[in-house]
Parts: structure tokens; sequence; C-alpha cells
């Protein structure tokens, strides 16, 4: 966790990571297990989720984030709440955060079809924030934050309280 934190405060050159496991494989209870541990070293760093399974979930998520985040207007469309939380998550007056991305499964829904603006455009990246992808396919995971991988199957119980240290030392 030492390493993953220094990168969020200091080096700041991780923005993506992901999980990867089966279903019921423990990608939830890890990515829990690291916001926690974020929220008692660093009460400054904001931990948010996000469930991007498909869009309409997705939609709702942002709505949620906006009205925690205090940032609702009076944007009604489903793409202005997600376009809303999207920019104020790329301003510095957002800080750090922790953005986990549950369920980025499939990626028709998470590259867009139908000329539909994709998920993935609206999950900022930038230098004060870290998107954390939990995902069935180790494929997915790859493309989305590269070697940056946790593998929930293959973690013993000493490494599964501190996951993020593998990749990030690679």
């Amino acid at each position: 966790m030492e390493t993953l934190e220094r990168k969020l405060s200091i080096e700041q050159d991780c923005q993506k990571a992901a999980i990867v496991g089966l279903g019921g494989g423990g990608k939830t209870q890890v990515a829990l297990q690291f916001a926690n541990s974020v929220l008692e070293r660093h009460p400054d760093v904001s931990v948010l989720c996000v469930h991007v399974m498909k869009t309409d979930s997705f939609e709702h998520s942002c709505r949620e984030l906006a009205n925690v985040l205090k940032i609702l207007d009076t944007v009604n469309n489903k793409e202005g709440v997600r376009e809303l939380v999207s920019r104020h998550l790329s301003k510095r007056v957002a800080g750090k955060w922790v953005l986990i991305a549950e369920n980025a499964d499939d990626t028709s829904v998470l590259d867009g079809y139908d000329g539909n603006k994709s998920i993935l455009d609206y999950l900022p990246e930038t230098e004060s924030g870290l998107t954390v992808f939990a995902t069935r396919d180790k494929k997915t995971a790859q493309r989305l934050a590269g070697n940056k991988i946790v593998d929930a199957e293959k973690l013993e119980l000493a490494t599964a309280t501190n996951p993020f240290n593998e990749i990030l030392l690679q």
C-alpha cells in the first residue's frame, strides 16, 4: 500500500489499475480493502465507485456521485451528468481520488455502440486520480490497465492484504 500511496501523492504515474477474477472471486473485496486502506492513511483522498456493467447503471452511479460531490446542477439528460462528473474529477479542486469501476466486463458497453460516446470517454485520467477496474476478463483488464493488474484468484492471504504493491513494483 505504501507504494501505491506514494504514487498517488508524489510520483503520480499510475492512473489505471485492474483487478481481474471470476464472479465471486474476491474482486470487490480486494477493491474495498484497498479503499479502506487509502481512507485510513489518507483522509484527503476521495474513494468513489461507479458501476459500468450497463450504460444505465453508469448513468445512475454518476448521478449519485454528482449528488454526493454536491455538483449536481440543472443537468437532466443522461450525457450531461456523466460529463459533469468527469469534468469535476478532472479539475484540481476535486483533489486526489480513487475511482473503482465495478463490472467492467462488456467491451461493447465500455467502448460505446450505435454512435454513442463510450463509458471510457467519461472516466477521467488525471495525475491526481486512480481508476481501478474490476473485471472478469483478463484481456479487458490488460486493455484497460496495461500491466497494472491484480489477479484476485492468485492472491494468497498475505498478499491479499497488500495487493497493489505487486502491480506497482513491476
